[in-house]
């Protein structure tokens, strides 16, 4: 569960910062930005805060399960832990695709950044 909790909150950052950059690059691009585009950008960086809360509150909750764990482990029977490890098996792996996707995305505002372009518009 551990794995779990780190990936969470490591794309929990990244789509924080991604929410952060997209706004910045409005304000930081080089190129002339019509500002019909600043709502673009607001939305955008709102729906990456809420991803990144998202995973936030993933991680805080996993971090709960796994302190609890031991007290259901004994009472429970061995298929619970079973599905429960299962489970996070999943977790894990969807959230390593989810860490890699905003990982690309957010090379790629950086990317938008360092030309001098808005990430919109």
């Amino acid at each position: 569960m551990f794995l779990f909790a780190a990936i969470s909150w490591v794309a929990a950052a990244l789509a924080l910062m991604a929410a952060i950059l997209v706004v910045a690059s409005f304000f930081l691009a080089a190129h002339p930005v019509s500002s019909g585009y600043l709502g673009v950008h607001l939305v955008v960086a709102a729906l990456f805060l809420v991803i990144g809360f998202l995973f936030g509150g993933t991680a805080y909750h996993a971090t709960g399960v796994s302190h609890v764990l031991p007290a259901v482990a004994e009472a429970a029977d061995g298929g619970f832990l079973h599905r429960l490890s299962r489970l996070f098996l999943f977790l894990i792996v969807g959230g390593a695709g989810l860490l890699l996707g905003l990982a690309l995305v957010l090379t790629g505002i950086l990317s938008r950044i360092g030309e001098g372009f808005a990430v919109f518009g």
